[in-house]
């Protein structure tokens, strides 16, 4: 637990260190959002190079953004639609 990024708590982690189902884990991490210990985030990741390329608290499903690794790379497309991305949703620590 000592290399946990309070930064970026996945439900995954919290799962196996605590040797939880994932519903109670969810249910823990959502309830720590509710009493203002942990805030919720969203990292979306690049379809094409799988890399996080906007990590916020929340989406604009009509914004465009570029990845600026496939636009190094000269990939023909690094411009997406931020509603058309994975999400993956994490916790951070509240640091009140």
């Amino acid at each position: 637990m000592a290399s946990t990024d309070p930064d970026r708590i996945y439900i995954e982690n919290v799962r196996s260190f605590f040797k939880l189902p994932k519903r109670v884990a969810w249910m823990l991490c959502e309830m720590a959002v509710k009493e203002g210990y942990f805030k919720k985030e969203v990292a979306l990741t690049c379809p094409n190079c799988g890399r996080v390329i906007k990590s916020s608290s929340k989406i604009n499903n009509t914004q465009i953004i570029n990845c600026s690794n496939c636009e190094v790379n000269e990939e023909d497309v690094f411009e997406f639609n931020e509603g058309d991305l994975n999400k993956i949703e994490y916790y951070k620590l509240n640091k009140k």
